[in-house]
């Protein structure tokens, strides 16, 4: 609504170009001045929006398909504009919750835009408009936290257990669909997706940005996952290591855990 007061050449293509990439199924229209040329068919009871859909096309779930199938596809258009993406994955080992929480507490957020990208002097993580995912925190060793990224707005949030977390359904709780915890365990253990050693636990995110440092992004993340000697002093020993975050809560998987969401950086 405010194209008229953009001035950069290639500003705007560059904005759609990355809403494209957040949102690959979106429709998006950049009217003339004032909207002049924009009939209110366009944008009023057009029926195009639907919640499902959208989240299973979204950009980022995108990324992971692309990444699962064993590789980044094809160069995206979006590219021109400095706009691309990178997928962190690792079932081998958890984050350090300390070293992670230095991660988070580093450069996180989103660079004003591209107009600015010269005389940027942000750290590793500044290009970043859009990272979601789910994270394996040593100290939270029985419950993955999704990690959800937004600009400048950094939010962690903790709900259901790792299935490898779970004890044996008799003894987990009174109501639950313990064939379904089964199945679920199968359909994991038929596509890959199960560590002998660590069952499901594991660490996926990923990044969409503008300029993004890909090896750089990655290299920080690698950094910040347990060290060889962390892993040889055996799981136990995670339970003691520094976490701010969490406090070690989550170590354990408990039936009466409640849902809880930090909101880190606004």
């Amino acid at each position: 609504s405010r194209v008229a007061f953009v001035k950069r050449e290639g500003a705007v293509e560059e904005i759609r170009a990355l809403l494209q990439k957040l949102n690959p199924s979106a429709t998006i229209i950049v009217p003339q001045p004032y909207f002049a040329d924009l009939p209110l068919s366009a944008v009023i009871n057009t029926k195009l929006f639907d919640m499902e859909e959208a989240e299973e096309s979204a950009g980022w779930m995108a990324e992971l398909e692309k990444h699962a199938e064993g590789g980044g596809g094809h160069t995206p258009e979006t590219e021109e504009y400095g706009i691309s993406s990178v997928v962190f994955s690792n079932s081998e080992r958890p984050f350090h919750p300390g070293r992670f929480d230095a991660v988070l507490q580093s450069d996180f957020g989103c660079r004003a835009s591209g107009a600015s990208m010269e005389d940027d002097q942000g750290g590793t993580f500044s290009g970043i408009v859009r990272a979601k995912g789910h994270l394996w925190i040593a100290t939270a060793h029985s419950f993955p936290v999704q990690l959800h990224v937004a600009g400048r707005h950094v939010q962690l949030e903790v709900s259901e257990p790792f299935v490898a977390a779970m004890p044996p359904c008799s003894d987990w709780c009174s109501d639950c669909d313990c064939g379904a915890i089964d199945s679920l365990r199968q359909e994991l253990e038929a596509t890959g997706k199960w560590h002998p050693l660590y069952g499901d636990r594991s660490s996926t995110l990923v990044f969409i940005g503008i300029g993004l440092d890909k090896g750089g992004i990655l290299a920080q993340l690698d950094a910040a996952l347990l060290t060889d000697a962390e892993m040889h002093a055996g799981v136990d020993s995670w339970r003691d290591l520094e976490d701010k975050i969490f406090n070690a809560e989550y170590f354990e998987a408990k039936e009466d855990v409640e849902p809880r969401t930090i909101v880190l950086i606004e």
